[in-house]
């Protein structure tokens, strides 16, 4: 059982575009940028192969709004919050996503990952600090990567 929040920081991640209008690719990135709008609660989370029990999962919900993106971690002294940001790019194949965190213990830090919509949900795998990004959606024990699934339950 994880014994305490390392991961959390890479639980998290905001919505940023970056490239302009003129780009090719920014139509595809809006939609996934549109798609990701509203409340989000996680259903599901691997963390370095070891599945993080549900009573722990039902504590996370993030709320993106633009280009932010907000975690709460409903922990026993009150609410915990992660902010951050990050750049999309939705013509990779797979989708690859670069996440700044704008708070907590790992600030100005950034994770690398992958991500897939899959109806109401989102999936993304990604990498601790410092790590190359994966290049599946799998968590293996000692492969410090995060596989995390998030369910839609509002719509802005």
């Amino acid at each position: 059982m994880l014994g305490n929040w390392r991961c959390v920081a890479c639980f998290f991640f905001g919505l940023a575009g970056c490239q302009s209008a003129d780009d090719p690719r920014s139509a595809a990135m809006d939609a996934d940028l549109q798609a990701l709008q509203g409340r989000w609660v996680m259903v599901s989370s691997v963390c370095c192969g070891e599945e993080m029990p549900s009573e722990m999962v039902r504590q996370f919900s993030r709320v993106i709004e633009g280009e932010v993106s907000t975690l709460t971690i409903q922990e026993e002294h009150g609410p915990k919050i992660i902010t951050g940001t990050l750049r999309v790019d939705s013509q990779a194949r797979p989708k690859t996503i670069d996440i700044t965190l704008t708070s907590g213990e790992s600030r100005g830090k950034t994770v690398l990952g992958i991500y897939v919509f899959e109806a109401d949900r989102f999936k993304m795998c990604y990498a601790g600090v410092g790590k190359p990004r994966p290049m599946e959606f799998m968590s293996t024990p000692c492969s410090d990567q995060y596989l995390v699934v998030w369910k839609r339950v509002e719509k802005p």
